[in-house]
């Protein structure tokens, strides 16, 4: 499988847009699946990346585990993502956020819970959230971050990310991974389909366990397909014509006509 390339054929003395409407273009001939840096990208569209969607239609996310440089770290991508794709319902953060769901703070007696336990007890020590669950504390620890994050989503929602960092569990995650996490990433796929990627698992789970309308989302990365029919739709270039359509996606969700 073709790995990712973070930085594409483009020159970086150019301004963002110029360098993002060149890649766009002479997509056909990078040879990486997954090319530009998505961290130029965000430092460059900063809020306009940003979506109030909702989270029910979204039932895939993309899958990394695939060998090679991580994808998720490119903002464009092409060709086939099928190999990619994987169902939300289907992966162990969603069955293991449903079962704390039905427990709450009586997490304990989950299957999931008890799996991980097993394996401690065993030597087999899981890491969860860049921490290795080497006691009962880290692993309790673990479990009450998603039972806060319940409550308080059930109270408010899922707030967006700069709204709602704070101080981790105690032996649930290193603090610098909860200051580094940003809001729930998409993906938007050729036919403008949306796919969670990146940061945001626990938070999707607990999102669609609730039922939830509405939820911030960052665009992380897209499809030259798409991004080139926005450009000619709009008649704009690569980086005016993305501004407009993640734009028109948002006021879509909440029923207003652009």
């Amino acid at each position: 499988m073709e790995q990712a390339s973070l930085h594409g054929t483009t020159d970086e003395a150019l301004p963002f847009p110029r360098r993002l409407a060149l890649a766009v273009a002479d997509a056909g001939n990078e040879t990486a699946q997954f090319f530009f840096s998505q961290d130029e990208a965000a430092d460059h569209f900063r809020s306009a990346l940003l979506a109030d969607l909702d989270p029910r239609p979204i039932t895939q996310q993309f899958k990394v585990e695939l060998g090679g440089d991580d994808p998720t770290l490119c903002f464009l991508g092409k060709g086939d993502w099928g190999p990619f794709r994987r169902a939300i319902s289907a992966t162990r953060v969603f069955a293991e956020t449903r079962q704390i769901f039905e427990c709450g703070e009586d997490f304990r007696r989950t299957e999931s819970y008890q799996a991980l336990l097993a394996r401690i007890r065993a030597g087999d020590v899981p890491v969860l959230n860049h921490v290795r669950m080497e006691t009962v504390a880290f692993l309790d620890g673990y479990f009450m971050q998603t039972v806060h994050m319940i409550a308080r989503a059930k109270a408010g929602g899922i707030a967006r990310r700069q709204e709602s960092a704070e101080t981790p569990v105690a032996d649930a995650r290193p603090e610098w991974v909860e200051r580094m996490e940003r809001n729930v990433g998409l993906a938007i796929d050729r036919d403008g389909g949306l796919i969670r990627v990146g940061p945001g698992k626990h938070r999707m789970a607990v999102a669609k366990l609730l039922g939830l309308s509405s939820m911030p989302f960052e665009i992380r990365l897209v499809h030259v397909a798409w991004l080139r029919r926005q450009m000619n739709l709009r008649k704009l270039p690569a980086a005016r014509a993305l501004r407009a359509a993640i734009s028109d996606l948002t006021q879509s969700a909440h029923g207003v006509s652009s």
